[in-house]
């Protein structure tokens, strides 16, 4: 019983922030706001996140950071992501959903790109990919119910695959991120 009503609270919450609007490609001469939501539980994911910052902030675009990290606090978790802008697990309630008082301002603002470093199909990484409001959408897994407008894929280290496989280990998945950071850059210097 208490799946089901999980379950109609996290598709009435979607369907009520859901983000409807038409997306698709944007030259960097359109966007002037970003929203860009990353993996807070590797190593580098405050120098990837400044990296990004740094980039946009040479094209006059305004940056908004979110770092994600759903680890339970414990004596052995080491936090990488500043506290200021990260969503721990603490900001979700027990149906998946980001709590909506703290985070209603960020459900409502209108961006014109929005980027999901985040290699996690869990419900709320889905809930605040459909919910935040962009006119242009990067994501980094291409998952079901999703309609980003370019997915990021990186090779494999033997050059044949795309390797999206989730990693336990911090420095493998700041490195891919990493790269996955240059391939966004290269592609949005290309569009302008």
């Amino acid at each position: 019983m208490c799946l089901l009503i999980r379950y109609l609270i996290r598709k009435a919450r979607i369907k009520e922030y859901f983000d409807t609007k038409e997306t698709g490609f944007l030259p960097m001469s359109q966007i002037r706001s970003a929203v860009i939501l990353l993996d807070g539980t590797s190593e580098g994911c405050t120098s990837a996140g400044e990296k990004l910052k740094k980039f946009f902030s040479s094209c006059n675009v305004s940056v908004t950071l979110m770092y994600l990290d759903f680890r339970r606090k414990s004596k052995t978790v080491i936090r990488y992501s500043p506290a200021e802008e990260t969503i721990y697990s603490r900001h979700i309630s027990w149906t998946g959903v980001p709590k909506i008082k703290k985070f209603h301002s960020l459900l409502t603002t209108e961006f014109d790109l929005m980027i999901n470093l985040v290699e996690n199909s869990g419900f709320t990484v889905d809930f605040l990919s459909k919910s935040l409001k962009a006119r242009f959408k990067i994501g980094a897994l291409d998952y079901k119910g999703h309609d980003f407008d370019f997915i990021i894929e990186t090779p494999s280290p033997d050059g044949t695959q795309p390797n999206n496989s989730d990693s336990r280990h911090g420095t493998a998945t700041s490195d891919k991120t990493e790269k996955k950071i240059e391939i966004i850059i290269e592609f949005l210097k290309k569009i302008i």
